[in-house]
């Protein structure tokens, strides 16, 4: 079983994401690590699938993820509970890319599509309070 990692730090510089995509068992792993050590704080449920991107909010309380399994998922960095998760129920698959919160961290925009006619991808907007 190979896999991969990559990782992407907090704008406050208090915490670091790092993820872990299982080959074998085509699932990711996102845990929230302090920076200076190493030391996992929590772990994310995990995307049956590759997560493509991770953000974390500019207060660094949420982090977000998105997707290959057609999910986008914004989960509290502190605990690692899931506190939103969006699909997208369309048939076939459109998986996530990308994902970014706004200055405020007010909303979340997410990246989707896989580049044909049928699906050229486009951006998903959600308020992350509601």
């Amino acid at each position: 079983m190979n896999a991969s990692h990559s990782g992407l730090i907090s704008t406050s510089g208090g915490r670091l994401a790092t993820s872990t995509y299982q080959t074998g068992l085509n699932e990711e792993t996102i845990d929230v690590r302090e920076p200076t050590t190493g030391r996992v704080l929590t772990s994310l449920g995990r995307h049956l699938n590759a997560a493509q991107g991770w953000a974390f909010s500019p207060d660094g309380r949420l982090l977000a993820s998105a997707s290959c399994d057609q999910s986008v998922r914004i989960a509290d960095a502190t605990t690692g509970r899931v506190v939103h998760e969006f699909r997208d129920e369309r048939p076939g698959n459109h998986p996530y890319w990308c994902v970014a919160f706004s200055s405020d961290g007010h909303r979340l925009a997410a990246g989707y599509g896989i580049d044909t006619d049928q699906d050229p991808g486009g951006v998903r907007i959600w308020d992350v309070e509601t």
